[in-house]
């Protein structure tokens, strides 16, 4: 677990986009916030997209891809489809964020 925090921190402490030998490449914006040992959900992207593709998803949730289109497929994501292209929507990831943490 050490050893993802320290690559989340690596990555969220070079804004610039340089990359080190060995480190993996993100493309898209960080979503998580490290504090101490703890990583949690950015709500900032939350705010600011009304819908989001499934590998923001699923970085957010730290589930593979083909786990949300599952998600998406069985009811528990609501989406839309946008010529070939699935947007979920953003307030069922804030809806099923909010229950996980009441469990």
């Amino acid at each position: 677990m050490n050893e993802k925090i320290d690559k989340q921190r690596k990555l969220l402490e070079n804004p610039e986009g340089k990359v080190e030998p060995g480190t993996p490449r993100m493309k898209l914006v960080p979503v998580f916030k490290i504090d101490g040992e703890k990583v949690y959900p950015d709500w900032k992207i939350l705010k600011l997209k009304e819908l989001l593709k499934p590998e923001e998803v699923a970085a957010i949730l730290r589930v593979s891809r083909s786990h949300v289109y599952y998600l998406c497929w069985i009811g528990v994501l609501e989406y839309v489809k946008i010529g070939g292209c699935v947007r979920i929507k953003t307030g069922s990831v804030r809806k099923l964020l909010k229950e996980s943490e009441k469990e």
